[in-house]
C-alpha cells in the first residue's frame, strides 16, 4: 500500500503511528514523503534514524521539551536528546494507559487552565487515574522542565 501511496504527487508525508516500533523503522527514508512520528513512546528512536518530526500528543502541554528534543537529535547531539526524552517518557507512558484525548485534556486542564469538562462519549479520568497523572506530572515538574 505504501508503494502505491508514495506514487501520489501530493502526498507529502505520512504519519506512522503503529504501535510496532519495527513497522515504524521500516518505513523510514524508503518513500518519497516525509515521515512523521505519531506515537509519542517512540518520538526519540524514529527522529533519531530520520523521521522528520512528529504529531505528538504530549506537545499540547510540553511543547518546548519535545521541540528541544528534536533540535538535539538534528543536532546529532543524541545523548542530550535522549536524556530530555527520558525526563518526560514517564508522562508519555501513563498518558498512553488512558484513552485518548481524555488524559491530554485532563492535562491541558491542570496545566493551562482548561475547562474540565468532556463530551460524550468520552468520560472523566476516575480518581485513581487522576491521582497516578498527577503524582507523574508533580514528578515531572520537579525535575524543573
Amino acid at each position: 500500500l505504501l508503494n502505491e501511496l508514495s506514487k501520489i504527487k501530493n502526498l507529502v508525508a505520512i504519519k506512522q503511528a503503529s504501535p510496532n516500533l519495527g513497522l515504524c523503522k521500516s518505513i523510514s527514508n524508503k518513500y518519497n514523503f516525509l515521515s512523521l512520528c505519531g506515537n509519542d513512546s517512540y518520538i526519540f528512536e524514529l527522529l533519531k534514524i530520520g523521521y522528520s518530526g512528529a504529531i505528538s500528543v504530549l506537545s499540547n502541554v510540553f511543547p518546548e521539551k519535545l521541540v528541544s528534543v528534536y533540535n538535539k537529535v538534528k543536532e546529532q547531539d543524541f545523548n542530550s536528546a535522549e536524556l530530555m526524552f527520558n525526563e518526560i517518557y514517564q508522562l508519555i507512558s501513563s498518558l498512553e494507559k488512558i484513552p485518548n484525548p481524555i488524559g491530554i485534556k485532563y492535562l491541558c486542564y491542570k496545566m493551562l487552565n482548561f475547562k474540565n469538562e468532556l463530551r460524550l462519549p468520552l468520560i472523566n479520568l476516575c480518581e485513581s487515574e487522576a491521582k497516578q497523572l498527577n503524582l507523574t506530572l508533580n514528578n515531572l515538574l520537579e525535575v524543573k522542565i
